[in-house]
């Protein structure tokens, strides 16, 4: 069977992270070609500069391509930023035959979540914006709730309840035309944060319930999985570039000093940095270096990230009920959750058990040394979203152009009800 090509793109506001990978003729999937390159254009998930953007994704493409000797093909584009909204839509059938009750079958379901769509797009504004995602949240029959797979079911009427991820088109047209401009048409949005669940959760996460933060350059983006399904995703404006701004600031030293002295020293809590080590800072403009102490650094790092996590925390307690439910904890993740001691700032601010959440890369293959870090989580999750979408049609003869088709089908993938997202 021929191998089939999933590209992977993470669009952070700091670096592009490409990685080319194929589904070989055992049906796994094989990394073959990693690329990075620094980003430009984009801010906070939104493009500012077309030119810039296309330039940064072209070079880590073209990265990935040298490494894998193939042509980067079906791009997986992880998203995020202010533009995506979250909406909580239903949706209701009759299943009926006259007076009768009938089994529920998968277009039921098709046609059930579908209804949810329609309700959303009836409501003012709606126009403005494309569903990236129609999560079910669980099915209710007749007056039966808390339904999760209603397939072979009995009932008169079905209903859902879901969550709609949404992008607003402008932001997301621009993203496109960015790919356009190097080249790229074949591109499948995916919000990054369903991305990394799928590369950094664990079964018994999903199932008990937990909070997911991957606090990357320009976003800090927090989803909560339970019952092995998405309750909630938000995202807050600011992350690791945050924190390299104000040492640049505070500290009088150029960006990529402070990127790189955050990187080497950084610790999230001031308190056990002794306060007799120093280090050398380098001036701007050619001004020469001066010695601070290292806890100053810390200070700033601290200062940041306490901000991060409260507002993480606030926005959670007025969209979510129920935190202390979440057996599972909180998986940091992301560039930024690399920090020293930053779990036990974490643990501080929500009083929840936590662990750094390093993508799981035993299902793969390939050139996987470069990615076992936090801050490929939500690249590697891109890979698997993708593989999810193929795996089903691994032992068919299709045709790519077939097999895509199916892809942008989205009952496709809801027939398999939660395991798309579990």
């Amino acid at each position: 069977m021929k191998e089939r090509i999933i590209t992977a793109i993470d669009i952070g506001s700091t670096k592009v992270c490409a990685i080319i990978s194929v589904i070989n003729s055992e049906n796994k999937l094989e990394i073959r070609g990693v690329g990075t390159s620094e980003s430009q254009g984009i801010e906070k998930g939104i493009v500012n500069d077309l030119k810039a953007t296309s330039d940064s994704i072209i070079k880590a493409i073209e990265q990935a391509e040298d490494n894998s000797k193939l042509e980067a093909e079906n791009l997986f584009v992880g998203i995020a930023g202010d533009y995506i909204e979250y909406r909580s839509t239903t949706g209701r059938i009759s299943i009926a035959n006259g007076n009768q009750p009938c089994e529920i079958n998968e277009t039921h379901v098709e046609q059930v979540i579908n209804d949810s769509k329609l309700t959303l797009k009836l409501q003012s504004g709606s126009e403005q914006y494309d569903i990236l995602h129609c999560i079910p949240q669980f099915f209710s029959i007749d007056k039966q709730d808390g339904v999760y797979n209603p397939i072979g079911m009995i009932g008169i009427a079905l209903s859902v309840n879901t969550l709609v991820i949404l992008a607003a088109i402008n932001p997301l047209r621009n993203l496109r035309k960015a790919f356009e401009m190097a080249g790229f048409s074949d591109i499948h949005f995916v919000l990054s944060t369903i991305a990394t669940s799928k590369s950094v959760l664990n079964d018994d996460e999903k199932q008990l319930g937990s909070l997911l933060i991957d606090i990357g350059g320009g976003t800090t983006d927090l989803l909560i999985f339970k019952n092995k399904c998405i309750h909630l995703t938000r995202s807050i404006g600011y992350g690791g570039t945050a924190i390299t701004n104000d040492l640049s600031i505070g500290l009088r030293t150029p960006p990529k000093f402070a990127e790189s002295i955050k990187v080497e020293y950084g610790n999230a809590v001031a308190a056990t940095v002794d306060y007799e080590t120093t280090v050398s800072i380098e001036g701007i403009g050619g001004r020469p270096p001066v010695i601070k102490q290292l806890r100053l650094v810390s200070d700033y790092i601290e200062a940041r990230l306490r901000d991060i996590l409260d507002e993480s925390y606030k926005l959670l307690l007025n969209n979510y009920r129920g935190l202390e439910s979440l057996t599972g904890g909180i998986i940091l993740t992301g560039g930024s959750s690399q920090m020293m001691n930053i779990s036990a700032l974490c643990e501080e601010i929500f009083n929840m058990p936590v662990r750094i959440g390093y993508p799981d890369l035993s299902i793969v293959n390939g050139a996987v040394s470069r990615i076992n870090s936090p801050e490929f989580s939500t690249v590697i999750g891109l890979l698997y979203y993708a593989f999810d979408q193929y795996k089903e049609d691994s032992s068919s003869t299709k045709s790519n152009s077939n097999i895509l088709k199916n892809i942008k089908n989205p009952f496709r993938n809801l027939i398999k009800l939660f395991s798309d997202f579990s």
